[in-house]
């Protein structure tokens, strides 16, 4: 997740599950917390996928 944040930024990054498959980390965000912002830290798990979706507006 480092690598990806690295070159496309936390604002392009989106998380997702394979709920159901026992793989990878429960809380992924939470494993490279450490590099990342508060502002970070909620982009990726949804206020990014939100604004995909309109869900929010833009300037949230």
């Amino acid at each position: 997740m480092e690598f990806v944040i690295s070159r496309v930024g936390a604002n392009r990054t989106i998380t997702g599950s394979d709920d159901g498959f026992d793989m990878g980390y429960e809380q992924p965000v939470a494993f490279v917390g450490s590099s990342l912002s508060s502002d970070e830290r909620q982009l990726i798990p949804g206020r990014t996928a939100a604004k995909v979706l309109k869900l929010i507006a833009p300037g949230f």
